[in-house]
């Protein structure tokens, strides 16, 4: 600690402000003796002497943590720093803490031979340097401050002898930098192999109890969830990287299951050097980010209970991870591919965007400015120490104001330059003092508040925005200028805590506020500070549209469109979902096609990725058809598959309108030269996969077309040559399901399966069932037979059709009564009935089960029930006429005589015990029952147990959807004892009373279900 070069008289006391202290500048208070006090009396704390004091106390911690940030940034993402720079804030006590003793070296790829320890700026103004070698100067104009994974690449134990060394100069780093954790890129992966499914498994399980806590775990990070995935990116000298963790993830208020992490540049490698795409200092980040996740889990699965114990920290946890690479590396396994490419340069506008400080330039680039280095002196300070602000240049004049309120003296002029950043908004007391120099007092007030704000929103972004909006109202009562700018800054503090949502309102009441005032536009201002709240996030795309037309208005419909287009493009860079309203906005806007320049390229790109695209019409395709094409001259390899993701969005409902999009998007396709790329024609034809897919993708978005769609067939027919000429086939139901008319029922669209057929494609053998049933009787009754009796010729279709229409009976005496999906769609009966080839393959059906009814045997109770069922839905559907002796055949079979043959062929062909108590005294009953006996037996079924068994049977044939008798009711069963007591006397085996018992039933059931067929079939077939 310095000095104190002054003490100020207040209220009986003296005090000072210690510049020096750390963490943060404190007041010193002594007492008229002169004793130091170790607390400030309440009674001066609202004194203007103190509060002066307080603020500069404030304004210096900030500064401070500002300093300490951004050097800690440079070196976790390996940006370059001019050493003009570190010079020229070295004089500066706060700079120099955070910057003494920290690593650096010239900015060079391979230059970690000349890393050293900064301990001062030499008289010829070279950095004085220590490494582990011994003292030298950098005399670099550009250096870096290494990340530690740079110094020990492989955790070998380098970085400890860069501590030795710091404890040799028995100082200490302000940065996290030789401390901080160093996470090491194994050389291969764990041995996985499923690279898709198995990513990074070390952090699998550190589960949170809430998807809310969750979430504010990861913002802090950067995370964002999308589904059932938080993404992350970690930036690194330019390039960006994006990770990914796998979640499940069910809402803020249910718990989270966290499972694998994948990096994106290392998704689908294995093996040796399979994570070599990822940068060191890269995954060093990463990892850190996902291991501080792990480490605040609260573990609601995995408590006293859990399956499997979880590492006590992120720490263990990644060392069994490594162990497990390392374990897989010693086997020799086969070196990944493709091989990691080397990253090369980023260019400049990406190390800006990123943080970085390029060497100053007489005339910096669009969208740069320079960086100057202004000094401010102070009675606090000793001597030799003075004020360093880095500030652009255009924001000198507001930082001289803004150090005179706080009691400094600044040194005037227009600052030392020292290299050049990306051009970014000022902050809020700069914005303040330079539209209102006099309300710098005012602002510097609401600092306080702004920091309580900024201290709660990450936890509880509304609470935060809401609490800041009230106590700025009072303390700009009698400034009403400021509110504005208050309000913009606390809609920065809550979009910067992670909710872009929260920000909103504080963003919409300033706007309000400004609109109170009634001062005059600056359309120059409002376009900038909508481009920054656009980057956050605080902006709606509604309010998008009502600014331009509000500049419109004020303006000129030129200067309107260009701004919104401005704003578009800077929303397509912050990642945010997209909103096809900017692509419609900006044709309508142009009135014609739009101009392929740069900003209508890239804007077009992103929508593109973004599938934004996807719901636009075909007028605003139109539109951007220029660009596009060159779109597609400079980028194929990225634009042609964004493209083949996305369709033109019919305008209208009806299937008329659908099919017109339908056509023109084909037309549209050609006119761009994309689908001669998918149909093979030319020299450089799509993938045949991608092909497929986009095909799907084509008949899945224009599900309601009908057919035909003007040039669909010879796209069909083209791809189906290629199909064929590669040996591949097509899933029929890819892009060609439908809707049934039940929850959940997915059938195929028989018309588009007929266009597959007739097109020469290859069709593949559907797999399985259930879902992949085709729904065909739903199909005729609303379409008719056509497109069935032409599937009948695809042999992968035929097989298919047949059985659907078949319904076998179930291989169980106990179940009954199961209808025909004919039964539901009468017309559909009608309309088969009618179509000449599928009456004659029902005809020879029926024909079939007639012959097995014949035939008796212990299957003789199946065949009649499937005889019922597939006779019932022409019966009601009044034309069972074609099929009449069917009909008769079901209407005239004798009950008692199916229950007979059932019965006896069945017990005939058991394994009845002999000798035992319950063995039975002589033949089983059961084996001698006759048609005569099983006609006595039925006969005096009484009506109780009649009624129990054809329970279903007194509802509509459509309502009756068969069941299982439950023969373990206590009631039943004492009604069938009775039965076997009084004519099956001495029927001791357990099996045949089992099946005596369902055939029964069963046969009841099919007595009545018999019953009701005779009426409607009387004058059918005589």
């Amino acid at each position: 600690m310095g000095d104190q070069k002054s003490w100020t008289p207040v209220g009986g006391y003296e005090v000072t402000l210690d510049v020096y202290a750390e963490p943060v500048p404190r007041i010193r208070c002594r007492n008229a003796a002169g004793r130091e006090l170790k607390k400030l009396p309440p009674a001066l704390k609202k004194q203007a002497a103190v509060l002066e004091l307080a603020a500069l106390g404030d304004w210096l911690a900030d500064h401070a943590a500002d300093a300490r940030t951004r050097v800690e940034t440079w070196m976790a993402r390996s940006l370059p720093v001019p050493a003009a720079l570190i010079r020229a804030v070295w004089s500066d006590p706060y700079w120099q803490r955070a910057l003494r003793y920290a690593v650096v070296a010239p900015y060079r790829a391979g230059e970690m031979s000349r890393a050293g320890l900064l301990i001062g700026i030499g008289p010829d103004h070279t950095l004085r340097v220590a490494s582990p070698e011994g003292e030298f100067t950098l005399t670099d104009t550009v250096l870096t401050f290494p990340h530690p994974v740079l110094l020990d690449p492989r955790g070998t134990g380098r970085l400890d002898r860069w501590l030795d060394l710091l404890d040799t100069f028995g100082g200490e780093q302000h940065i996290e930098q030789l401390h901080r954790t160093v996470w090491v890129r194994p050389d291969a992966t764990p041995g996985h192999r499923e690279p898709r499914r198995h990513g990074i498994a070390a952090f699998r399980n550190g589960d949170y109890s809430n998807g809310a806590r969750f979430e504010r775990v990861i913002t802090p990070h950067g995370g964002r969830i999308s589904g059932e995935t938080a993404h992350f990116r970690v930036p690194v000298a330019g390039h960006t990287y994006d990770m990914r963790l796998d979640l499940r993830y069910q809402g803020p208020e249910s718990p989270v299951s966290v499972n694998h992490c994948f990096w994106d540049d290392a998704r689908e490698r294995t093996g040796l050097g399979a994570y070599d795409t990822v940068p060191r200092v890269a995954w060093s980040e990463g990892i850190r980010m996902l291991a501080d996740v792990y480490d605040q889990h609260d573990d609601p699965y995995n408590g006293p209970h859990a399956r499997t114990p979880l590492p006590a920290d992120a720490t263990a946890a990644y060392q069994e991870f490594l162990v497990a690479c390392a374990a897989y590396a010693a086997t020799g396994p086969e070196p990944a591919e493709p091989a990691a490419r080397p990253v090369g340069p980023a260019p400049d506008e990406a190390l800006l965007r990123q943080g970085a400080v390029l060497p100053a330039k007489d005339a910096p680039d669009d969208g740069q400015e320079p960086l100057t280095a202004r000094c401010h002196d102070g009675e606090p300070f000793d001597e030799g120490h003075r004020l360093v602000r880095l500030v652009p240049a255009r924001a000198g004049h507001a930082e001289d104001v803004v150090a005179r309120a706080l009691g400094l003296t600044p040194e005037g002029g227009e600052g030392t330059p020292v290299g050049r950043v990306r051009k970014e908004p000022l902050g809020f007391l700069a914005r303040v003092c330079v539209a209102h120099p006099a309300l710098a007092r005012d602002a510097m007030a609401l600092l306080t508040p702004l920091r309580a704000c900024a201290a709660l929103a990450p936890a509880k972004p509304g609470r935060a925005g809401d609490q800041f909006a009230r106590t700025a109202a009072k303390a700009t009562a009698h400034c009403p200028a400021l509110l504005p700018h208050a309000l913009d800054e606390a809609a920065r503090i809550v979009a910067g805590a992670g909710s872009a949502t929260a920000a909103r309102p504080l963003f919409t009441a300033a706007r309000a506020a400004e609109r109170k005032l009634g001062a005059p536009v600056d359309e120059e201002a409002r376009q900038a500070l909508l481009a920054e709240f656009v980057s956050l996030g605080a902006v709606t795309v509604k309010e998008l549209t009502a600014r331009r037309r509000e500049v419109a208005a004020r303006t000129s419909a030129e200067r309107a469109v260009a701004g919104y287009r401005s704003l578009v493009r800077t929303w397509c860079r912050t990642g945010r979902d997209l909103s096809d309203t900017f692509a419609a906005e900006l044709a309508r806007g142009a009135g014609r096609t739009l101009p392929a320049d740069d900003e209508h390229t890239e804007i077009l790109a992103a929508l593109l990725r973004g599938g934004a695209m996807d719901t636009c019409a075909p007028a605003v395709w139109d539109a951007w058809q220029p660009v596009l094409r060159r779109l597609l001259a400079e980028d194929p390899e990225t634009a042609v598959p964004a493209l083949l993701k996305t369709v033109s969005a019919p305008r209208g409902k009806t299937a008329a309108a659908v099919s017109r999009t339908a056509a023109s998007w084909l037309t549209y396709l050609e006119d761009v030269g994309v689908l001669h790329r998918l149909t093979g024609v030319g020299d450089e034809p799509l993938p045949l996969d991608d092909t497929h897919r986009w095909l799907t993708l084509f008949l899945h978005r224009y599900a309601g077309m009908e057919l035909p769609v003007a040039g669909l067939d010879a796209v069909l027919a083209a791809i189906a040559g290629r199909t064929r000429d590669a040996g591949r086939t097509r899933d029929p139901w890819e892009g060609a399901r439908r809707r049934g008319s039940a929850v959940g029922h997915v059938g195929l669209r028989l018309d588009l399966a007929v266009l597959m057929v007739r097109a020469g494609m290859p069709l593949a053998e559907p797999p399985g069932t259930g879902w992949r049933r085709m729904h065909l009787v739903e199909w005729m009754a609303a379409h008719g037979t056509d497109e069935v009796v032409a599937l009948l010729d695809a042999p992968v279709l035929r097989e298919r059709i047949l059985n659907e229409l078949t319904l076998r009976a179930r291989e169980d005496l106990h179940f009954a009564g199961a209808r025909h999906e004919l039964v539901l769609f009468p017309e559909a009966a009608v309309r088969l009935a009618a179509c000449a080839p599928l009456r004659e393959w029902a005809t020879a059906l029926l024909a079939e089960q007639v012959r097995r009814l014949a035939e008796g045997g212990g299957d003789m109770l199946l065949a009649f029930q499937e005889l019922l069922q597939h006779v019932e839905p022409f019966v009601h559907a009044g034309v069972g006429e074609p099929f009449a002796v069917a009909v008769r055949t079901a209407l005239d079979t004798d009950p008692a005589r199916v229950l007979a043959q059932t019965l006896a062929t069945r017990c005939a062909n058991t394994a009845h015990p002999a000798g035992g108590d319950e063995s039975p005294a002589g033949p089983c009953p059961v084996g001698g029952l006759t048609t005569e006996r099983a006609g006595g037996l039925l006969a005096s079924v009484g009506e109780e147990l009649r009624a129990l068994c054809a329970a279903d049977f007194d509802k509509a044939p459509a309502g009756r959807t068969g069941r299982y008798l439950k023969l373990d009711q206590p009631r039943l069963q004492e009604l069938l004892e009775a039965l076997i007591a009084q004519h099956l006397p001495g029927l001791a085996d357990p099996w045949c009373r089992q099946r005596f018992a369902g055939a029964l039933t069963s046969v009841v059931a099919c007595e009545v279900w018999q019953r009701s067929l005779r009426t409607p079939a009387r004058d059918l077939v005589g």
